[in-house]
């Protein structure tokens, strides 16, 4: 038996301790979930449970693995993954490569290239850009959002997008961990 996300059984209160001890327990922070679109990304090793495997969501209809690829090596190289634990921090990370690798699968999607330059993160946006899968694809729409006027605004985080080209050269200078 395989238990998901945390190591959370729901009928360890019933059990033994030795038939709770028998448990293989897979503890994963993003685990493979059967039928969703996700791809292999980075992970960690733990001393109790050995490598944990994470897997990002897609949301765009991309099934070609070079492009899927391709977009993880620009994300990995314009924000590398953290491994900080401090309030969650690889969690965050994780997170946000995956909104990342999301966006330009998207921009790709219907553009047939990946974006090059300066994007922000923002907490607040007026607009609210919805997204609706139909038998052709994705249909996109934008709308207001009824926010009260801010009196105080927030720089954003600012990542620099680089090429493919420039993604691969950024990553060969790395040092291999």
């Amino acid at each position: 038996m395989k238990v998901l996300v945390g190591g959370f059984i729901p009928t360890c209160h019933t059990q033994t301790n030795v038939e709770v001890a028998k448990l293989e327990c897979y503890v994963s922070l993003f685990p493979k979930q059967d039928g969703r679109r996700q791809t292999l990304w980075g992970g960690t090793r733990s001393e109790i449970h050995g490598p944990e495997h994470w897997y990002a969501n897609i949301c765009p209809d991309i099934d070609d693995l070079t492009v899927i690829e391709d977009a993880k090596t620009i994300v990995d190289a314009c924000y590398p993954q953290t491994n900080s634990t401090f309030f969650g921090g690889h969690y965050y990370s994780f997170s946000t490569r995956e909104y990342l690798l999301n966006l330009l699968l998207f921009y790709f999607s219907s553009n047939k290239r990946f974006p090059v330059g300066q994007i922000c993160i923002v907490d607040k946006w007026v607009w609210d850009v919805e997204a609706h899968r139909t038998v052709n694809g994705w249909v996109t729409g934008t709308f207001w959002r009824f926010l009260p006027r801010q009196k105080f605004f927030r720089s954003g985080h600012w990542i620099n997008i680089p090429s493919l080209d420039d993604a691969k050269k950024i990553l060969a200078l790395k040092p291999i961990r």
